[in-house]
């Protein structure tokens, strides 16, 4: 198993058999931060990440950063985030490549990873990759999604996702984050520092394009629809870390 150098000290020892196991077997192993940087993984998570890589090429970056999971990456990120910001264990169905670049489906439990003060600082995921002839049984596994929260979204979720969806920055998110409470473009100039009355609409013009809104009325439902106004301050300063 690979460590973070600064993490290692603060992990608990695992047993050796455990530890065996989860380095040999076909299963990825990885903790991440909230903001998705590696910390630590096994070494089939380090092999199905890209060719020839190291747990040193993986240590500190992101999916984004790794070539077999670069396509995938924004389906993690998204299903990290959801993760996270429910506080909750999840399942997924998410795709990745393998060393032969051949795309396969994974079977993903990620859950909140906590220090001792019990905050979150990121996540653990285990990802069991299935066999071409696997059949999701939605059934059977619809149990078990209800328990560990996947079918119940919080309120910000949605509004989380619309921003990553549609490459809003954070200077947007803070303007949309104003705009919803209806606040003037001059009140929002005193709350964001360094904006004038330009910049505003220039910051709400190009979020109403990239929504796919025609007018500024348009795009406030589009934001209503989505639980924009759930959304907190911290929620988009820590998704744009």
């Amino acid at each position: 198993m690979h460590n973070s150098p600064t993490l290692n000290r603060k992990l608990y020892a695992i047993d050796q058999p455990i530890e065996s196991f989860f380095k040999s077997a076909e299963v990825g192993v990885y903790w991440k931060t909230t903001t998705g940087h590696y910390l630590g993984c096994n070494d089939y998570s380090v092999e199905s990440a890209g060719k020839n890589l190291t747990f040193a090429d993986i240590l500190n970056k992101t999916d984004y950063d790794l070539p077999n999971h670069e396509k995938a990456a924004f389906n993690f990120k998204k299903n990290d985030l959801f993760v996270v910001t429910n506080n909750s264990t999840n399942l997924f169905i998410e795709t990745t490549k393998l060393q032969s670049r051949i795309s396969r489906s994974c079977l993903s439990f990620k859950t909140p990873l906590k220090n001792l003060s019990n905050h979150i600082v990121g996540l653990l995921g285990i990802s069991f990759v299935l066999s071409d002839s696997f059949k999701l049984d939605v059934a059977l596994i619809k149990p078990f999604l209800q328990n560990c929260n996947s079918y119940n979204l919080v309120q910000s979720y949605p509004a989380l996702v619309l921003l990553l969806e549609n490459n809003i920055t954070k200077r947007e998110a803070e303007t949309l984050y104003y705009f919803i409470r209806y606040k003037t473009i001059k009140d929002i100039t005193t709350q964001i520092k360094g904006f004038s009355p330009r910049t505003v609409e220039y910051r709400l013009n190009n979020c109403k394009i990239k929504l796919g809104a025609h007018t500024i009325n348009e795009m406030l439902v589009i934001l209503w629809d989505k639980n924009f106004a759930y959304l907190k301050l911290d929620d988009i300063y820590n998704l744009f870390l």
